[in-house]
């Protein structure tokens, strides 16, 4: 028995790969995953699997921050039927019997059953190590006799600069490990934040025309940062990057954490970590009904509402800076900049810190992530493992440093050079000197 996957709608729309009876296949942003998505941020490492034993189908889930939902109900495994509805990230497949399949025409495999050596499996150890989907053109351009599955190409087959991003799990950095290349070009410049609304990485919106400037947050002034900001960038112990001003960037132009918040925010929305017995800001109220948003879910809520920091977003601009300027300083505020939404990304970290409100008898102890001074530390010098899941969702995180000039530090993977640069703030790398 063989399977088509086929991707019906998202950026790669039309790709499609054969399954033969006990092969398997990985999907994620990672290169350990055996279908690479380097660019699709909403997608996990190894996001999902999807494998083939006789005729049983099935999809597996493998932990991955935004879910793996099968004809839009979110799935930790399950056997798959002739034409299910596979979503994961911003790609919707679908499971096809060969049979059914070919019988629109979409495939011919011109090879036909394959005995011995040149019949490749498709798998980890025989898909090239470096690639990426082809191009829908391509799959265009070429006639039925002379479209090739998956166990038929080649890695000459990928495009050229089909690269993608190290997955900092199997990394191992130095303490001195070289700062990434900025990229040629800015980021794609996204919606700014809007007041009041979550943003979902679903409802993300195309690029837009980059030769015109940032916008701002909606009724947010004018100013941003000072040209003449410079950032110094450099490699931690953790396999992580975090960017702070020196002493002597200072001195050119200063730059506090509400100005750097507003800067990142025209590019990526802000997530709060906050303790509000600690920072002495007024809560929000929760709303009865409402899930709650509390890292610590696992102890009782009358105990939760008393120690336990939130994690929610602010409704405007003049909220999240009021936070920024009063809570700052006080080992009681984390800034994330992320696409994610709350509650997915609360379950993330929960799983981290082993605080789910699903296991609170299984945990044995507990992270003290939700904290500036211990998440700082688990960036900087921390469990490289464990420093990559907890940035895999976020563009970068802010946190209080204050053994630094500005009393504030950014961390983040490969993007963060990236997103500093499409925010127009300027890094060096003491490599420089």
């Amino acid at each position: 028995m063989r399977v088509v996957i086929a991707i019906e709608s998202g950026p790669r729309a039309g790709a499609r790969w054969l399954l033969r009876s006990g092969e398997k296949l990985t999907f994620g942003r990672s290169e350990q995953a055996d279908i690479i998505f380097a660019d699709d941020r909403v997608l996990s490492s190894n996001h999902f699997r999807i494998s083939l034993e006789g005729d049983l189908g099935r999809v597996e889930d493998l932990r991955s921050t935004n879910g793996t939902w099968v004809n839009e109900v979110r799935v930790i495994e399950k056997t798959l039927t002739d034409g299910d509805q596979i979503r994961a990230g911003s790609q919707t497949f679908v499971y096809h019997l060969e049979s059914s399949f070919s019988t629109d025409g979409r495939l011919q495999d011109s090879t036909g059953d394959r005995e011995g050596p040149a019949a490749a499996k498709i798998g980890p150890s025989t898909v090239p190590t470096k690639k990426e989907l082809p191009s829908i053109e391509s799959l265009e351009e070429e006639s039925p006799a002379e479209q090739k599955t998956v166990e038929e190409c080649s890695e000459l087959d990928w495009p050229a600069d089909a690269r993608d991003p190290v997955d900092l799990e199997e990394s191992d950095s130095p303490v001195s490990a070289a700062v990434p290349p900025p990229i040629s070009e800015p980021l794609a410049d996204p919606d700014p934040f809007p007041a009041g609304q979550s943003i979902s990485p679903l409802q993300k919106t195309q690029p837009k025309d980059l030769s015109t400037k940032p916008k701002t947050a909606p009724n947010s002034p004018s100013k941003g940062l000072p040209s003449t900001l410079t950032l110094e960038i450099q490699g931690c112990p953790s396999g992580l990057y975090r960017a702070s001003q020196t002493t002597e960037s200072i001195e050119a132009a200063r730059s506090d954490q509400v100005t750097i918040g507003r800067q990142l925010s025209n590019r990526c929305p802000l997530t709060f970590i906050i303790d509000f017995g600690r920072t002495k800001i007024k809560p929000p109220e929760i709303v009865q009904g409402d899930s709650s948003d509390f890292l610590l879910a696992n102890l009782p809520s009358d105990v939760a509402a008393l120690v336990s920091p939130r994690m929610l977003r602010p409704t405007n601009l003049d909220q999240q800076e009021d936070w920024l300027r009063v809570g700052w300083g006080k080992d009681g505020m984390i800034v994330l900049f992320t696409h994610v939404d709350v509650p997915p990304l609360l379950e993330h970290l929960q799983r981290l810190i082993q605080a789910s409100a699903c296991d609170p008898h299984e945990a044995k102890g507990m992270l003290g992530l939700c904290w500036p001074s211990l998440l700082e530390a688990s960036l900087r010098e921390g469990d490289p493992t464990l420093a990559a899941e907890i940035i895999e969702p976020c563009e970068a995180v802010l946190v209080e440093s204050p053994a630094t000039a500005g009393g504030w530090e950014l961390y983040g993977d490969h993007r963060l050079p990236q997103l500093l640069m499409a925010c127009e703030i300027s890094t060096t790398s003491p490599n420089d000197a």
